[in-house]
């Protein structure tokens, strides 16, 4: 059974904290195809220390793929702590302004009511949520996400399967039809060569005969996929066990065999000079490319 790379699940959590403000947090989490396991994850400051936990669910479910991990808090001031005034900007606001009221002679004093209207004048802090109970919530969460993930990664791998297996049902057509022809062509230029060399054969004796001979055998070998066709048949049942294969991380496997295809039918197409039999090779090569752009996306 093939995979797929790419997922999507999200979640709205409500969590509970003591001696301060509940919030929501919505979870999300995304998977893209990538050739190696790689995970961004957006948390707020106070669930920072959460990252490498999550990291790890991330990487032991999901094997390969790039990984967006994001929380999100509905009421960003939940996670504010009490606010506290910034002594040294303020202290500049206030020598900045005495020195404008002498310079100008300005009368009036400063103010509490003044001061907490300066930009910046109040700094809040983000609560650092180290409460346990907390951080296994949010890795449980995540971790059900995961599990939809790769429950939609399946989904989705048994719809490229089928398009895949569909593919290579056409190949399988196609190599039946340049077999085939092969055949034809194959006995055409051995009628054409012995036509060609039955003169030369009748007219000389001894080693000259022989060696028109080998030249014959020798032309005739340029025109014979025997081997190749071999090693296509090979190739195509190899890749029909690989989709039946239940293991995981099954995208290398079937990249090589295609890789394997490809070469044998550029050999075909090369050594057969015919234009019908090169008309079924090509047929073949996009049929497979469209199976490597699906394997892209597989696990």
């Amino acid at each position: 059974m093939l995979s797929s790379m790419t997922g999507f699940a999200s979640k709205v959590v409500h969590i509970e904290r003591q001696g301060g403000r509940s919030f929501d947090a919505n979870l999300t989490l995304k998977s893209l195809n990538s050739r190696f396991f790689e995970a961004s994850c957006r948390l707020p400051s106070s669930f920072a220390y959460v990252e490498n936990d999550l990291i790890k669910i991330l990487r032991k479910k999901m094997l390969r793929g790039t990984v967006y991990a994001n929380l999100y808090i509905s009421s960003p001031s939940a996670l504010k702590t009490f606010c506290h005034p910034s002594i040294n900007l303020i202290k500049e606001y206030v020598e900045f302004l005495k020195n404008v009221g002498k310079q100008l002679d300005l009368a009036g004093k400063i103010t509490v009511s003044d001061v907490i209207k300066f930009p910046n004048a109040l700094e809040h802090s983000e609560e650092i949520l180290v409460d346990p109970t907390i951080k296994d919530k949010v890795l449980s969460t995540f971790d059900e996400l995961v599990d939809i993930v790769v429950e939609n990664r399946v989904i989705e791998g048994k719809l490229l399967e089928k398009d895949i297996a569909t593919r290579l049902e056409n190949i399988k057509v196609l190599f039946e039809d340049l077999k085939k022809r092969f055949e034809l062509v194959s006995k055409k230029k051995h009628d054409e060569l012995v036509e060609y060399f039955k003169p030369a054969l009748e007219s000389q004796p001894g080693i000259a005969r022989d060696m028109q001979l080998h030249f014959l055998q020798a032309q005739m070998d340029r025109y014979q996929i025997n081997e190749e066709l071999v090693r296509f048949s090979a190739h195509v049942s190899a890749l029909e066990k690989t989709l039946k294969d239940e293991s995981q991380e099954k995208a290398k496997r079937i990249d090589f065999v295609l890789q394997e295809l490809f070469r044998e039918t550029n050999t075909i197409t090369a050594k057969a000079n015919d234009a019908d039999l090169s008309t079924f090779a090509i047929s073949i090569k996009v049929e497979i490319e469209k199976i490597r752009e699906q394997v892209q996306n597989v696990l």
